[in-house]
């Protein structure tokens, strides 16, 4: 089972939702739920099992399991995950699954008065499913696929070209650093916990992204929330805008 929307305020103050609290009412059925700002996830542990992971099992690159105070038990809650570890953990979305979900999802959207709205994913199947229903003259709004910034930019050149109708290409979306809520936004002085945070890429490959962005045609979307991300973002920026 999958969901979305769950705020950092369900528990005290510097915890995180567990994973034993989701086993009480799923004990056999996996289940993920999203973060409202898409920055944690909450999990069982028979979404662990799916995984194939262990209790004690080696944070994922870029992401971070929360865990108990032993230091090493997994406590249900992952900051900062991926999409291979979510998908890992739920199991995939068909592309019948996804197209489904966009044609319940464009509507509600266009009933609310928007007029268009951004698709930000690293899975470019999603590319071919936006396309498909432009084709077939079911996208009510115009929608704008921005796939991540680190991607290969021949391809989004191909991808840009095949953009048609109220399918258009947007921009190119990179993550500076993480968010407040889960203490992963990169700040330069410490949280009262005495934590950081952390910039989800250096610097030097940040600049370079945001200059091969540029030089491709391509507008950068760069999320960037603590001071130390923000400063990241805009050193990134001001060199890209050195370029002749």
């Amino acid at each position: 089972m999958r969901g979305r929307g769950w705020s950092y305020d369900i528990v005290p103050a510097g915890s995180y939702p567990t994973r034993a609290s989701l086993d009480a009412v799923f004990p056999i059925r996996p289940v993920v739920l999203e973060s409202y700002d898409g920055h944690a996830y909450w999990f069982n542990t028979a979404a662990l099992r799916r995984a194939g992971l262990g209790l004690d099992a080696r944070d994922p690159d870029e992401a971070r399991f929360v865990r108990g105070e032993d230091g090493r038990t997994i406590q249900g809650t992952v900051l900062e995950a991926g999409s291979e570890l979510v998908e890992n953990l739920a199991g995939p979305l068909s592309p019948a699954e996804k197209a489904e979900g966009v044609r319940r999802g464009l509507p509600l959207l266009a009933a609310s008065g928007v007029t268009a709205a951004d698709v930000m994913s690293a899975d470019l199947n999603e590319f071919e499913v936006l396309s498909e229903l432009e084709a077939r003259g079911e996208l009510p709004i115009r929608v704008f696929y921005c796939p991540p910034l680190d991607g290969d930019l021949s391809l989004y050149k191909r991808l840009r070209a095949r953009a048609r109708g109220r399918l258009e290409f947007g921009w190119l979306k990179g993550f500076v650093d993480g968010a407040f809520e889960s203490k992963t936004a990169a700040v330069l002085e410490p949280y009262p916990d005495g934590a950081r945070g952390a910039l989800s890429i250096d610097p030097p490959r940040l600049d370079a992204l945001v200059r091969a962005a540029q030089a491709g045609g391509f507008a950068a979307a760069l999320h960037a929330v603590g001071d130390g991300g923000v400063r990241a973002a805009l050193d990134a920026f001001n060199a890209a805008a050195a370029l002749p």
